[in-house]
């Protein structure tokens, strides 16, 4: 799967609110983030969303990753890819980083 069937996989996953097997959905998740640094904003935006809403708890390390590469190219984020990001981590309990927090102000 390509970086975008991947992320289109897992959001429509979440949007018929029914989860895969765990197996699958570690496999979906392992490979996204493999795609990140190719990932579009909607794109990154929709997979973290999409695992966040089947209550798939990604680790700290994963999620890190994934700030730095929102960080790296913010301004292609609009206010929607920002606030969809935010419920995510506030739905898996991942509190962001200070970096990536500091960004966000330098934004609003």
């Amino acid at each position: 799967l390509d970086s975008y069937a991947v992320s289109q996989s897992v959001w429509g996953w979440a949007s018929l609110t029914h989860s895969p097997d765990a197996q699958v959905l570690s496999m979906l998740e392992k490979r996204a983030f493999d795609f990140v640094p190719k990932l579009t904003s909607q794109a990154l935006t929709n997979t973290i969303w999409g695992l966040a809403r089947l209550g798939h708890v990604s680790d700290k390390a994963t999620l890190d990753f994934a700030e730095e590469h929102v960080i790296k190219k913010i301004n292609q984020f609009t206010s929607q890819n920002i606030a969809n990001l935010l419920w995510s981590f506030g739905r898996v309990e991942h509190k962001p980083g200070r970096l990536f927090i500091k960004e966000l102000e330098a934004r609003s």
